[in-house]
């Protein structure tokens, strides 16, 4: 007799088992897209309780055996009987979070209720897809990692320094020159078709679009601080473990009252560099920089 793919999952186990109600089923399918994308293992109800299975059973095995579970939050969710039962059941197996058991996701701008107030989650609504996709990624990377370390070594946070070590090419370590993360001398040279740093100027759109990348590819402290010095943030720095989105948005609300000079093109230059594969974040460098300010041709 032929075993099928639930049987068989029961002994190895899922890495994911994505927890929603129906009328979400569009971002339980689209997560769940993401994730094996990435190489993980997923049970989602929508590709995995066919016709001829039971989904409470299927549920159950879902937290059984699964490692992780995600809830995606929105009110409808949090009002189901069976949402509630899964998150729960999560939640009871890690209740510290050590193991990150219990991850959530709000896809509608609703309230954390309870428990799940203490549970640090991600959100992807009123976001274009390449942020929402950036902040579900940093989200399973640190929740399977146990930290979200930067793949390139942070800023100095004292003095100036004048050369730093970059990652070794072949047997040699390359020494170059620092960038300095904050304002440009009023003294630094400018070619004639390239506006002063002061000059540039983004438009509503592509502004918002900037603080939308920039609020899910930073979240965590270590990381918005290094953004801020790389743009001469003068201010208090803002607490980003608390609530990230909310630290980010004041920050670019102090931005745009000019309380720190000029900071558009450090920061645009930066995410660039951090995310040399991001097309949109690309399009704004090319449209506002200068391909010798980002390193790249195209």
């Amino acid at each position: 007799m032929t075993k099928g793919r639930d049987v068989t999952q029961k002994k190895v186990g899922w890495d994911f088992f994505v927890s929603y109600t129906q009328a979400d089923r569009a971002w339980a399918e689209w997560i769940a897209w993401v994730l094996e994308e990435g190489g993980h293992r997923v049970l989602v109800q929508a590709w995995d309780f066919v016709p001829g299975s039971n989904w409470v059973q299927g549920m159950q095995d879902g937290v059984a055996y699964a490692v992780r579970t995600i809830a995606v939050l929105s009110p409808g969710y949090l009002s189901s009987v069976y949402g509630g039962s899964e998150w729960q059941a999560a939640w009871r197996a890690d209740p510290q979070g050590r193991e990150r058991k219990l991850l959530t996701v709000r896809v509608v701008d609703t309230d954390r209720p309870a428990l799940l107030a203490g549970v640090v989650g991600v959100d992807i609504f009123d976001v274009d897809e390449a942020t929402a996709r950036a902040r579900l990624s940093s989200m399973v990377k640190g929740a399977v990692s146990g930290r979200l370390k930067p793949a390139d070594q942070p800023f100095f946070p004292g003095g100036n320094p004048t050369t730093t070590f970059v990652r070794p090419r072949g047997d040699r370590a390359v020494v170059e020159q620092a960038r300095f993360p904050g304002r440009p001398a009023a003294s630094d040279s400018h070619t004639d078709d390239q506006p002063e740093s002061g000059d540039i100027e983004l438009d509503p759109a592509d502004l918002e679009t900037l603080q939308d990348f920039v609020t899910g590819a930073f979240p965590r402290q270590h990381q918005a601080e290094a953004v801020l010095r790389r743009i001469g943030w003068r201010g208090p720095v803002p607490q980003f473990a608390h609530s990230y989105e909310a630290a980010w948005n004041d920050v670019f609300n102090e931005i745009r009252k000019g309380r720190t000079e000029n900071p558009y093109r450090a920061l645009l230059a930066y995410v660039v560099d951090q995310y040399p594969a991001n097309k949109t974040m690309n399009r704004l460098a090319r449209r506002y920089l200068g391909p010798h300010e980002t390193g790249r041709e195209g």
